[in-house]
């Protein structure tokens, strides 16, 4: 009993850190916002080049997504996480200090590259770790904890412009707090951070039938061994040469001792085994025969054997990144085969694309149109972002476990009506201020509630869907692409999609084109809710008489 207290305890006190790291790491997007004119006579952006600014940290977490799923199910993930965030301090200390525009920009990029292992890991985790009754709000609370940073952010950027100090002061302060994070998280036992291998990160492959001829142990047969679980084709060092002996052939495929696909490494390992018995070879005949200076031959030896390891050392760097990339793209196939996970997140990445196109543009939109006083523009919106995203995303938790939750298919079914509903009711208010401007700032911040307030509801019953619909083994990578896609369709094409439009036509018609866009998550939705409702109709006319559980239908 005494040890569950305390289980609990850490536990609790890990979900802490993770929510005061979600704050930290997003204070710099309530900051960037509010200092945007700053920021632009300091370095002369244009409209476009204010859309790339905000698109460039989305577009780094965007791309490094694409290797965080592998790698987070190689290493530890407490291990990895510590290591990303020190260096997405020190980028973010980078962007706060640059005096040129190729620091500037690039810190950007290596910030959201470093801050994506921490977003794909930590909605994982909370499925896991997080008690089954409170699951849901445990998520909302995550979700909720990203406004509350960029609410923050605008705060304290509010009061450093009352100060007339920097923004890079804001920066500096931002890194500070990430940095103390990090030194809490090391203090955090490992077992408490890390999930069970064989659930959460049992393959590089998925285990299922398109990849049976690669074999379905742990990790591929050609890297397990006694020794270590990421020995290489060459055998360990003989006692003669000092090197390899051992040569690959088609056999090896052809009994799944390693990946067909992956032969090409074999064919090194026999061209390097070659060229050194060549080298010992030669070296004994030239010895006895033609060669009196032994240095010169000593040297040629060195070189070839130097030569045959440096084309083994790249040859197995490139298979480990094929490997990498091959098993990414089958993954998201079948991730993206999963109908009901594909509209959850699109769904998802089109309110997020409205919910960014609001925090980055309506300074600089009701500034320019209606000049609304900067003070004014930040007290309205921080209003709006401290009740709506926050309440949205406790309340739609809330409701939904209440309802049953989305782990059977009845309770799947009723959460995506409830879900439906929330995108409905955010639907009137955005086009309302589509077809009718407020010049009123108070009108203006009530739809802007309203329209924050039920995408947020719909956000954590969202996640926890996108998680629950997939098996085990899927489900680190299901989190790292839904990230991607929502970046991509949402944080990193808001900013951009946004700068350009009013770089042609101005921020009075390119600030609307966000509401309209994000109305296309209301489609998706609906998509996802009748194909569920088709799923679950299929699933009770069918006879099931071994009595599989209800949660195989989902996952396929």
């Amino acid at each position: 009993m005494a040890d569950n207290v305390v289980q609990s305890t850490v536990v609790s006190l890990a979900f802490v850190l993770f929510l005061l790291f979600d704050v930290g790491l997003n204070l710099d997007s309530g900051v960037i916002p509010v200092y945007l004119y700053a920021i632009s006579d300091q370095f002369k952006l244009s409209r476009f080049s204010q859309g790339v600014l905000g698109s460039l940290s989305p577009a780094g977490f965007a791309v490094s997504t694409i290797v965080c799923s592998y790698v987070l199910r190689h290493y530890s993930p407490k291990a990895v996480l510590i290591l990303c965030l020190f260096m997405a301090v020190i980028a973010n200390l980078t962007f706060a200090l640059s005096t040129n525009w190729f620091l500037f920009y690039s810190s950007r990029f290596l910030f959201g590259a470093f801050l994506a292992a921490f977003f794909i890991y930590v909605p994982v985790w909370t499925d896991e770790f997080a008690p089954s009754r409170f699951r849901t709000r445990w998520i909302g609370l995550v979700q909720a904890c990203a406004p509350l940073g960029v609410i923050l952010g605008f705060i304290f950027s509010g009061l450093l412009i009352d100060y007339q100090l920097s923004w890079r002061l804001a920066i500096i302060f931002q890194s500070g707090i990430i940095l103390l994070c990090v030194i809490g998280l090391c203090l955090c036992p490992r077992r408490f951070i890390d999930i069970e291998e064989d659930r959460v990160y049992p393959s590089v492959v998925p285990k299922t039938p398109e990849f049976s001829s690669l074999g379905s142990s742990t990790r591929l047969k050609w890297q397990t061994d006694i020794g270590s679980p990421y020995t290489s084709f060459v055998e360990p060092r003989n006692s003669i040469g000092g090197h390899s002996k051992r040569c690959l052939s088609l056999d090896d495929a052809e009994d799944n001792s390693i990946s067909p696909m992956l032969l090409g490494n074999g064919r090194v390992a026999e061209e390097t085994s070659c060229l050194l018995d060549n080298a010992n070879d030669s070296s004994s005949h030239d010895i006895r025969d033609d060669f009196s200076n032994s240095r010169l031959l000593s040297f040629a030896t060195v070189s070839s054997n130097n030569f045959a390891r440096g084309l083994y050392a790249i040859e197995q760097s490139l298979n480990y990144a094929a490997s990498g990339i091959y098993c990414f793209w089958k993954e998201l196939s079948i991730l993206i085969s999963n109908r009901l996970w594909f509209c959850c997140c699109l769904t998802l990445a089109f309110l997020f694309f409205t919910i960014e196109g609001i925090r980055y543009w309506v300074v600089v939109y009701r500034q320019e149109v209606y000049l609304d006083g900067l003070s004014n523009i930040v007290l309205v919106y921080v209003i709006v972002s401290v009740t709506a995203p926050i309440t949205g995303v406790l309340v739609g938790g809330h409701l939904i476990d209440s309802l049953g939750g989305y782990k059977q298919p009845e309770a799947l079914s009723r959460s995506l009506e409830v879900i439906c509903l929330f995108g409905f009711l955010a639907f009137i208010p955005a086009w309302i201020c589509v077809l009718k401007s407020f010049s009123n700032l108070l009108l203006f911040g009530i739809s802007l509630w309203l329209i924050i307030f039920f995408g947020a509801a719909m956000v954590a019953p969202l996640t926890g869907i996108m998680v629950s619909v997939v098996s085990y083994e899927h489900r680190s990578v299901s989190s790292a692409m839904s990230l991607l896609i929502n970046h991509i369709f949402g944080y990193f094409a808001a900013p951009l999609v946004t700068g350009s439009i009013s770089q042609l036509y101005g921020i009075r018609i390119g600030f609307p084109c966000i509401l309209l866009l994000g109305s296309l998550s209301l489609l998706f939705v609906i998509f996802g809710l009748v194909y569920n409702y088709r799923q679950l109709k299929s699933f009770h006319s069918q006879e099931n008489p071994t009595n599989q559980p209800c949660h195989n239908w989902m996952t396929s």
